[in-house]
């Protein structure tokens, strides 16, 4: 026992509290004599970069100074996370997101609704006609963007100052920018539904006491074709 010890004129201290006690000033008699060696190599003078990797202080300086960073990193990207998600998630009126919905439904039973669409003889499936939109769908918004930046060439050959796009080609820009992702305003994806040669479209929307979900659009993709003309006729 520690008063035992006492009694005989030793150290109150256990052999492996002394060997740790031991241990602890070697790294402090290593960290000082580096400290030293520094001093004589920088003429008498300690860098703060040596300083500080040879001090304690400047040991538990790094360690707050790298917690430091990497909380303000963490601040950084939760901030812009939320940003980001109070952007997409932001409140609508469920009546405004459904009449939008509705639009957005016409406009592709419009485009589902022309001729040539699906060949003769092609199969329809309810992927293979949102394939199809997808593709009728990027290549009307890139046309626009197309003529968009040919616009902007023609006026900077001018000399002219820029300025925004012709509000006609703003506005069908920013329509098939929207309806291209096939999804309403809360970011629910459109259900496609083939039977037969009829497609229907519907969105899922927001049903509430004052909000129904729009009415879903129904298209017949095949289109029946002339009858071929009788010979000698």
């Amino acid at each position: 026992m520690a008063a035992d010890r006492q009694a005989f004129g030793l150290t109150a201290q256990k052999p492996s509290e002394m060997i740790a006690g031991l241990d602890e000033v070697a790294r402090r008699a290593a960290a000082l004599e580096a400290r030293e060696e520094a001093k004589r190599k920088g003429g008498g003078k300690l860098s703060a970069n040596v300083a500080l990797q040879v001090d304690d202080l400047g040991n538990r300086w790094k360690r707050r100074v790298n917690i430091g960073i990497a909380v303000t990193i963490a601040l950084v990207l939760g901030s812009l996370a939320l940003m980001v998600y109070l952007t997409v998630h932001q409140k609508l009126d469920p009546r405004e997101g459904n009449a939008d919905a509705h639009r957005m439904l016409t406009g592709l039973a419009g485009l589902a609704s022309r001729p040539d669409f699906f060949k003769e003889g092609e199969k329809i499936t309810a992927q293979s006609a949102k394939e199809r939109l997808k593709e009728e769908l990027e290549a009307a918004y890139s046309k626009i963007l197309d003529q968009i930046e040919r616009d902007r060439i023609s006026r900077k050959e001018k000399g002219e100052k820029y300025r925004e796009p012709d509000a006609g080609l703003a506005k069908d820009r920013d329509w098939y920018e929207k309806l291209r992702h096939l999804r309403d305003a809360w970011g629910q994806p459109f259900i496609f539904d083939v039977e037969g040669d009829t497609l229907k479209i519907s969105a899922v929307g927001k049903k509430t006491p004052k909000a129904t979900p729009p009415e879903p659009v129904t298209i017949n993709l095949r289109k029946a074709q002339p009858a071929p003309e009788k010979s000698g006729q």
